[in-house]
């Protein structure tokens, strides 16, 4: 392995695993900073640009593929790859926050009712 594959993995962790899941703790940190359909839309862009740069970079710094069919699948749809990645973390994400959310409605609703 070369050291220009050795970035790329390392490159491909954070953007696709890390980036992800730290954008998902700053919403559950700060989810003031994600009001707003605008900012929304440029979280997405930013993560299908920085995905598609980065397939873009592996494609020409990886090995040569076969045949030209993976360079038009690079260019025209590198920029999904990172939503096959954030949305399972999302969906966990929406999981987990309706379930602490759910458990402190019932904690509230059994504090009022100890207070009576």
């Amino acid at each position: 392995m070369t050291i220009s594959e050795i970035i790329c993995e390392i490159l491909f962790y954070l953007i696709f695993i890390v980036l992800p899941c730290a954008v998902v703790i700053l919403h559950w940190i700060r989810p003031a900073l994600f009001n707003g359909l605008w900012r929304k839309i440029i979280i997405g862009a930013s993560f299908s640009a920085l995905s598609w740069i980065l397939v873009a970079i592996g494609m020409f710094v990886g090995p040569p593929p076969e045949n030209g069919f993976a360079y038009a699948c690079a260019f025209f749809a590198g920029w999904l790859y990172i939503w096959f990645f954030i949305i399972p973390i999302i969906l966990l994400y929406i999981l987990i926050r309706s379930i602490v959310w759910g458990s402190q409605k019932v904690v509230n609703v059994i504090r009022d009712m100890a207070k009576k």
